[in-house]
């Protein structure tokens, strides 16, 4: 899903982003700069996988004081791999990254990861803490996302027909799997597909309506729904296995 804008941000270029200037450090703040974070991660993702960046995009709210970004990475599948990420220079809001193939950020302060979600505090040592560990949250990142691959690649491989596409939609929205603005716009994104490759009848093109319908929805409900979506089409598989 990747970055979410609300009233009161605005989507920048990174130069933009880059050019606010970074407050002083004090005792009890430690500044970091955008321009450190975003290359820092740029830096570990190139060395960690050498994957190409396919899309960067950036916001600012209060008056520059907060950016949010997501870094999205092409690794030769159809869905997402990449860094959310998030600083603020007024004290307010903490440092932090959140990876995986599902990644979002939100201008509401709200940042998820389906591998990691890192946070720190600006205090005295927050660069040499959040630093630390990262390249292993990056190589847990890359294990689960091939593990989603495979879980997809199933997804595909179960043929359903639109009435039962429709059906499925009504039981997540009875299970409360999907809020009723959530299963509207799946509805409509199972019956004209947004993309080409959803059009064919299977469990993966119902999954997408299902996440087109949550981008169309409040942040905060459409990043608690994608666990519990996901969830549902994951145990549908094991199910077709099973049986």
């Amino acid at each position: 899903m990747g970055l979410m804008i609300e009233r009161g941000a605005k989507k920048v270029t990174p130069e933009m982003v880059f050019s606010v200037p970074v407050p002083e450090s004090t005792d009890t703040y430690q500044a970091v700069s955008n321009r450190q974070l975003v290359d820092f991660v740029k830096l570990q993702m190139d060395k960690t996988f050498g994957f190409p960046l396919e899309k960067e995009e950036y916001a600012l709210a209060r008056k520059g004081n907060h950016m949010f970004g997501v870094l999205k990475y092409d690794v030769g599948f159809d869905h997402g791999f990449g860094i959310a990420l998030k600083n603020s220079y007024d004290y307010s809001m903490r440092i932090a990254t959140a990876g995986g193939g599902q990644f979002n950020v939100c201008s509401n302060t709200c940042i998820s990861g389906d591998s990691f979600v890192e946070m720190r505090r600006h205090t005295k040592n927050v660069w040499k803490t959040f630093t630390s560990n990262f390249d292993q949250k990056l190589e847990l990142m890359y294990k689960d996302f091939l593990n989603m691959m495979e879980e997809f690649e199933e997804l595909k491989n179960e043929e359903i027909t639109q009435i039962e596409g429709y059906e499925l939609l009504g039981v997540m929205r009875g299970m409360e799997k999907l809020k009723p603005q959530q299963e509207t716009a799946a509805f409509d994104a199972w019956k004209k597909p947004t993309h080409e490759e959803f059009e064919p009848r299977n469990l993966f093109s119902l999954y997408n309506a299902c996440t087109e319908g949550m981008k169309r929805n409040n942040p905060n409900d459409a990043i608690q729904s994608l666990a519990g979506v996901h969830g549902f089409f994951r145990g549908l598989t094991q199910e077709k296995i099973a049986a």
